[in-house]
């Protein structure tokens, strides 16, 4: 009994072996990539925009904690912009009242500009990843005109 099992496998397995040197043989027709180079070479999307908005939200959120801190930026007299769910409260429309609750704002917006950039790129969606960069590249120049007092 184990002999034919075996005696099967070996025979599926050199199908198998067969059928995938077939393909190997066939690649390249009819414009089908022979390599992952190929692919990689024909993509649309850039990886070094993503890598910039990943670097450009980093650093602009560093400089904003950094601003707090030093008091740079006094922290807000606004007790909504001090909520844990601030972000959330900014997709609703609300409007920041002091330099402080902007310059959270612009850092969520940031964020949610950084995130939608990483969704555009996972999903292969140049267009929407080339908006979504775009914004968190301006986005990111507006929080450090905020931070600056600008």
């Amino acid at each position: 009994m184990n002999r034919k099992i075996l005696i099967a496998l070996a025979a599926m397995s050199f199908g198998l072996a067969a059928m995938s040197f077939g393909l190997a043989a066939c690649a390249g027709i009819n414009g089908v990539p022979t390599s992952p180079g190929q692919v990689a070479n024909a993509t649309t999307l850039d990886e070094k925009t993503a890598i910039a908005v990943e670097t450009l939200y980093t650093a602009a959120a560093e400089a904003g904690t950094l601003a707090f801190r030093a008091g740079i930026v006094k922290v807000t007299t606004d007790p909504t912009a001090l909520r844990d769910d601030f972000c959330a409260v900014v997709k609703t429309g609300y409007t920041a009242p002091d330099r402080g609750a902007a310059v959270r704002k612009l850092e969520c917006q940031l964020r949610a500009a950084r995130d939608a950039t990483r969704s555009a790129y996972d999903a292969g969606n140049a267009a929407s990843y080339a908006q979504a960069s775009t914004l968190a590249i301006d986005l990111a120049g507006k929080l450090l005109a905020a931070i600056k007092g600008r």
